[in-house]
């Protein structure tokens, strides 16, 4: 059996990779999510309850998934990196509960858990991203998603504080951006799983 650079099998196998497709499904939901957020605040101003602080819950199960992937595989980024996806997952999971049970999106803790989940997230991405494209855990092209997105964030928003001088609203247009990179990385992490022995994979297209 043949091996990547980064020495992950490239047809080996994952623990457990029916969870690992479910984070990437995960991952898609809460990068559609996104897009539709952005969308609505582009087309009437208003934001739709509840979306901003439960897609980042969704963002990190599937960084959570991406680093299941790697299955031991893509050397101390990667080790970085889940440590970072984990956080994520706690931040996002505390702010989702928090919010869920008191609807005031204003004010402590939420005004920390946000910016520090989603500072985990993007640098989780870079950092899973490089163990990625080291260790090829996803084929050709999709092998870069995750590091391009995580690195791509930030020029984005920049764009994105551009954009708001001209109207507030343009500010979503990176955010929809964003939102569509993620339903391409879920639908990456789920149809690239490679299956245990005796599994049937999801029938792709």
């Amino acid at each position: 059996m043949s091996t990547s650079s980064g020495g992950l099998p490239v047809h080996g196998t994952v623990r457990s990779p029916a969870l690992v497709r479910w984070a990437g499904f995960a991952a898609a939901v809460g990068g559609a999510l996104w897009a539709v957020k952005g969308t609505a605040i582009l087309l009437t101003g208003d934001q739709p309850e509840y979306i901003f602080e439960v897609a980042p819950l969704l963002f990190a199960i599937g960084l959570a998934g991406l680093h299941a992937l790697l299955e031991r595989h893509g050397g101390k980024s990667a080790r970085v990196g889940g440590a970072l996806a984990l956080t994520a997952l706690a931040l996002a999971a505390s702010s989702a509960a928090y919010y869920l049970a008191t609807t005031d999106d204003e004010g402590f803790p939420l005004s920390a858990t946000i910016p520090l989940t989603a500072l985990s997230i993007f640098a989780a991405l870079v950092l899973l991203g490089i163990a990625v494209r080291r260790a090829d855990a996803l084929p050709g092209r999709w092998r870069s998603l995750p590091l391009a997105i995580g690195a791509g964030a930030v020029p984005m928003l920049m764009v994105g504080g551009i954009l708001e001088g001209l109207s507030e609203r343009l500010l979503e247009i990176p955010l929809v951006v964003l939102g569509l990179a993620w339903i391409a990385l879920g639908y990456a992490i789920w149809t690239h799983v490679p299956d245990v022995p005796g599994e049937t994979a999801p029938t792709r297209a």
